[in-house]
């Protein structure tokens, strides 16, 4: 008899088992951030991707990004799974700040133009907060936020 299949009348919850997954997932993440050895970490470049860093180490993204908030990088922000210099950073607000009250896409735009993913990330990082007008983000604006520091 070739591929035999049992079914059961038995409902298996489904949380009990994501919830296993999730402590094992936690469990593993923790064990590879203690191995992550920082001496190895190539953190040098105005944009790091934790994803490269964490294949460098032979361990998961999750892990590197859990090791880089315990251990935070001298001069980077993370932002997604971005180590971004505080250098690379400035220029971008400075060059934001141009358009203060400019359009979302000409703010994204200047972003992208600094070689970096996930824009949207970027903005809220810096402190700006997007003026919808109407569902078209072409008339939406950035605006900064006057308590948030660089």
């Amino acid at each position: 008899m070739k591929g035999l299949v049992i079914f059961y009348d038995k409902k298996v919850p489904l949380k009990p088992v994501v919830d296993y997954l999730k402590q094992l997932e936690e469990k593993t993440i923790v064990q590879q951030a203690e191995t992550i050895d920082s001496t190895r970490l190539g953190l040098t470049g105005d944009v790091i991707d934790v994803v490269q860093l964490a294949d460098e180490q032979s361990v998961s993204a999750g892990a590197v990004m859990r090791w880089l908030q315990a251990n935070p990088a001298a001069h980077y922000c993370l932002i997604g799974t971005l180590l971004i210099s505080e250098q690379k950073l400035g220029v971008i607000a400075e060059r934001l700040e141009a358009l203060e009250g400019g359009t979302l896409p000409a703010a994204l735009s200047v972003i992208e133009e600094e070689g970096l993913s996930s824009p949207e990330k970027v903005l809220e990082a810096l402190g700006y907060v997007v003026e919808w007008r109407g569902l078209d983000p072409d008339s939406a604006t950035i605006r900064k936020q006057p308590h948030v520091p660089l």
